[in-house]
């Protein structure tokens, strides 16, 4: 027999195993799930049932799987260009005698000089 279960990540996954005599098909597809299987019991009804469902978790398993291993893989490749970045910017910025450096488009700071730390100042001012 066949079971094919629909995916956003494949066009389709097909499921053939030689444990399935009937000529059933099981789709899954926009999110409901279609199961024509008139000439079988119910126990065996609710077995394929929670056979095609684990196939789906794996689906999903994966998935997500090969979110994490994609993510992983970004920050694997972007470090090193960040990092060559951040260090650009501080040279430019110690070059430049520069004390702090925006990034206009988002208010972040991306360079900050050290200097004297007010807290104490701001503390006595407040009376704390």
């Amino acid at each position: 027999g066949v079971i094919s279960v629909a995916s956003p990540y494949f066009e389709r996954l097909i499921y053939e195993s030689d444990k399935i005599e009937d000529k059933s098909t099981w789709i899954d597809k926009n999110g409901k799930r279609i199961i024509y299987l008139p000439h079988l019991t119910d126990i065996v009804k609710q077995d394929k049932i929670r056979e095609l469902e684990s196939i789906q978790q794996r689906i999903l398993e994966f998935q997500q799987s090969a979110q994490e291993s994609l993510a992983a893989k970004e920050q694997e490749l972007f470090s090193p260009i960040l990092d060559k970045a951040r260090k650009a910017i501080e040279d430019v910025a110690k070059e430049g005698n520069f004390t702090y450096i925006f990034d206009n488009s988002t208010g972040n700071i991306l360079y900050a000089a050290e200097s004297e730390n007010v807290l104490p100042l701001v503390k006595a001012k407040l009376g704390l």
